[in-house]
């Protein structure tokens, strides 16, 4: 009886095969290593180490598998994934310092908005003084005395200062004033009077109309202002009954009582205020 069997490798054959076992097995190993940066590849990147991995598998099986064109493959794919991951780094650090930077304006603005906020009636005060003579006592004005001492430690003009203040607030009131302050309309009983808070509206709204008319604000950011203050009061306010009493929407109420408390946090007594005393010419920079 004749029988057939399969003639034993030859030694050459044999280092072949331990050759592709040998880079297949290579291969399989970097990416597993890698596995966590090719986790954060996009899907093409996934799609492609998918399949060069069972390429790499069916390799270990079938020794025609060329593993000079696996090992170029998985070179090839290596640099890919490497130079991805290197960019990703370097854009989430620009993104990282870019927040940063926001954040600090954010602050910086802040500030200059608390400041001009603080100086503000100091200022009227000082200029009604001035106008009446001098002749009364002249008004503390502390956060007028830390602006013109910081202004002298770099040198900047005290009146300058206030002036970009002023533009600073007048620019952030355009584009980022809230909207009205429900405790400035609230009857005797503590309720929010919706149709002064309405005619509140329409006032910025006529506002705004003159900056546009200015040439300080285009038709298109008019018409967007616009629609952003009647957008905030539709969801305090959906309509009026026939009595005049306005119909609000679900939840209106509750939000407004928590609004009010969190203001009512705000409105603490101020700190002691510091002494401030008067010398002569101590407000000339300022008319």
């Amino acid at each position: 009886m004749n029988m057939t069997s399969t003639p034993l490798a030859t030694p050459k054959r044999q280092r072949i095969n331990a050759a592709s076992d040998n880079v297949a097995q290579r291969v399989l190993r970097g990416i597993e290593e890698k596995s966590r940066e090719i986790k954060f590849q996009s899907s093409n990147v996934k799609r492609l180490v998918n399949k060069l991995e069972n390429r790499a598998r069916c390799a270990l099986q079938d020794p025609r598998i060329d593993h000079d064109d696996l090992q170029d493959s998985w070179d090839a794919l290596l640099l890919l994934i490497e130079s991805k991951t290197t960019a990703a780094s370097k854009d989430k650090a620009h993104k990282t310092q870019v927040w940063k930077l926001r954040r600090r304006f954010k602050e910086q603005r802040t500030h200059n908005k608390k400041t001009f906020a603080l100086i503000q009636p100091e200022l009227a005060a000082v200029k009604i003084w001035h106008s009446e003579g001098e002749t009364a006592e002249p008004p503390a004005t502390p956060y007028l005395d830390r602006v013109a001492r910081l202004c002298a430690r770099v040198g900047l003009d005290r009146k300058l200062y206030i002036e970009l203040l002023s533009i600073c607030d007048g620019r952030d009131k355009t584009a980022h004033h809230p909207p009205p302050h429900f405790e400035k309309h609230l009857d005797q009983n503590k309720m929010v009077k919706w149709s002064e808070v309405y005619d509140a509206c329409n006032k910025r709204k006529r506002n705004y109309g003159k900056l546009m008319r200015k040439g300080k604000i285009t038709q298109d950011q008019y018409a967007l202002f616009r629609k952003a203050i009647d957008a905030w009061y539709k969801v305090y306010v959906s309509g009026w009954n026939a009595d005049g009493t306005p119909i609000l929407e679900e939840g209106a109420a509750t939000a407004v009582k928590t609004y009010l408390k969190k203001r009512a946090k705000q409105n603490l007594p101020a700190p002691t205020i510091p002494d401030s005393p008067y010398q002569e010419g101590k407000w000339d920079d300022i008319f």
